[in-house]
């Protein structure tokens, strides 16, 4: 039972780490204009809301940065030491 257990484990943690990377990949998938043409271009609440958009991506990367970590942590967290 703990083998079938541990088996799952690592098969649910594999499919997080894909549906992470997937995430990740679909956050540029559809990339902005710059944001140097943005501001000469926009109105005031053109500019808020792009600069929403932006928190939200940057929100969005942080959690998958933070979940790929734990994932490394739960596997190999010695990949994460740093040698000198």
């Amino acid at each position: 039972e703990n083998a079938r257990l541990r088996e799952q484990n690592v098969e649910l943690n594999g499919q997080v780490l894909g549906l992470s990377l997937s995430e990740a990949a679909g956050l540029f998938q559809n990339p902005a204009q710059s944001l140097a043409t943005e501001i000469d271009t926009a109105s005031r609440d053109q500019l808020m809301e792009a600069l929403r958009d932006r928190e939200e991506i940057n929100l969005r990367l942080r959690q998958y940065m933070d979940r790929i970590i734990l994932a490394i942590i739960d596997h190999n967290p010695s990949i994460l030491e740093i040698k000198k």
